[in-house]
């Protein structure tokens, strides 16, 4: 983690920034740094009264999050000039930015201790393929009471029925050179001890701390990463942020990375934004957790951000998750499929008569054949199909 800046570095920021009056924007490049952390600076120089005024105390059990501040047009020399300034503050406690960057922290001090697993023999069948393994939804830390809703579930139950169906379900997948592990948002259910959504605050049942919730949930990505390197020659990794776990998706996607780092056939997509894309010979894949745009528009989203790609493919897809059943579409020659999750509804959502088949896939591609096959395994009553 950076050093907290100097007082005197404060001070020039403060300078840079009264240089240019209504523009922060061209503040923050003079100064080399992004928009947002000039934010975070103005709160600190706020805070110390470098900016000319009075610090104000902050309240019992409130820290600074940022600053505002005020400019208007002076009708007579046509300047921009600085009106009022004022300091936010939030409730003091332990945010997801504050996770995300303490298990940075600690995942630095754990570089490459997983070790690296022994290359497996594939056959020749395998050359040119490769698989999708997409996780949708699987919102791990959820409190489901069988009286309420008809199917318990907590912390335990979502581990063991992961493990019990990936396993399954890797071990019917035909050779191939590469597996894509794609978390397809909303790995876990909440992003931090609040037990809330972060855009919405919704009230979740959470089952435990959190903590335990993220030990958990890395140990069984880092089981399931394993599993498809004694399968796959090579592996990629991403984990996609969903509208439960914005900032810890990302976080944890950057922890694993370190740990392993010492394997050299795993490679871990670190793009922190909300959609992902890939292509491999004549496919293209577009995927999002599906809750800040419309499936009919995903597409275009994906023509738009990568047109070269788009034209170079024959056969294009789109994976999304979020609604927790399965819905298939097509727009401007694009399926798009929302997947179903393989875990059961929590009381919001058996209480708002929403519920749907449960099934976890596989999705067999070539890169000259486009999709060949796909693999299904199926849960009924909290049980893997055999």
């Amino acid at each position: 983690m950076a050093a907290p800046l100097t007082d005197d570095e404060l001070k020039a920021t403060a300078h840079v920034v009264a240089a240019h009056p209504g523009d922060t924007p061209g503040a923050a490049r003079a100064l080399g740094i992004s928009t947002s952390a000039l934010y975070r600076r103005l709160a600190r120089i706020a805070q110390r009264g470098f900016d000319g005024s009075t610090p104000a105390a902050i309240p019992a059990g409130q820290v600074v999050k940022g600053v505002s501040t005020l400019h208007t047009l002076n009708p007579v020399t046509g300047e921009m000039e600085q009106r009022a300034i004022w300091t936010k503050t939030r409730e003091e406690g332990f945010t997801p930015e504050d996770f995300a960057q303490v298990i940075r922290d600690v995942a630095k001090d754990l570089v490459g201790s997983i070790p690296p697993v022994p290359a497996p023999k594939t056959s020749a069948d395998g050359k040119g393929s490769f698989h999708l393994f997409p996780w949708p939804d699987l919102h791990f830390g959820m409190l489901s009471w069988a009286e309420e809703t008809g199917e318990s579930f907590d912390l335990k139950i979502a581990e063991r029925l992961v493990m019990d169906a990936f396993s399954r379900l890797v071990a019917q997948t035909p050779d191939a050179d590469e597996a894509i592990l794609l978390g397809l948002g909303d790995l876990l259910h909440s992003d931090d001890e609040s037990g809330t959504t972060k855009r919405s605050g919704n009230r979740l049942d959470v089952d435990g701390r959190f903590a335990k919730v993220r030990r958990v949930v890395i140990r069984v990505l880092a089981w399931a990463i394993r599993l498809l390197l004694a399968r796959f020659p090579k592996v990629t990794v991403r984990l996609l942020p969903g509208n439960h776990d914005e900032e810890t998706a990302v976080a944890l996607a950057e922890a694993l990375a370190l740990l392993f780092d010492a394997e050299d056939r795993v490679e871990f997509d670190l793009d922190p934004g909300l959609w992902w894309f890939y292509r491999r010979g004549v496919v293209q894949i577009g995927a999002t957790h599906g809750h800040t745009c419309k499936p009919a528009k995903m597409p275009g989203v994906m023509i738009q951000r990568r047109p070269h790609d788009y034209a170079a493919a024959t056969v294009h897809r789109f994976y999304h998750g979020h609604l927790h059943n399965t819905m298939v579409g097509e727009e401007m020659g694009v399926p798009i499929e929302c997947l179903q999750t393989i875990i059961p509804g929590d009381a919001y959502h058996i209480g708002g008569g929403y519920g749907g088949g449960r099934s976890m896939i596989a999705v067999e591609f070539h890169e000259t054949r486009g999709e060949v096959g796909r693999k299904i395994v199926g849960v009924v009553n909290g049980k893997v199909l055999q």
